[in-house]
């Protein structure tokens, strides 16, 4: 049960850099941007705390997905630094 705790706290991480990395873009603020990177860097560490073992194969396919997400916000993250 606890895992499945973790993965919903680490979906909703994922979700909400998401926003803020949107929002960052949106209104191009260094601010916000800093705290979507933040958020990149918490959503990051969320996932890793989950112990995938114990997981159904359903919430281990969501793991999967929050990974690649990430994965994306994150490449998206350094262009955008870049610019």
């Amino acid at each position: 049960m606890i895992e499945q705790e973790k993965l919903s706290v680490a979906l909703a991480a994922v979700e909400k850099a998401q926003a803020l990395l949107i929002d960052a873009q949106a209104y191009n603020n260094i601010e916000r941007f800093q705290k979507a990177a933040l958020q990149l860097l918490l959503a990051r560490k969320s996932l890793l705390d989950i112990d995938q073992q114990i997981l159904t194969e359903n919430e281990q396919k969501e793991v999967k997905r929050a990974q690649e997400l990430l994965k994306h916000l994150n490449d998206t993250k350094e262009f955008i630094q870049s610019v």
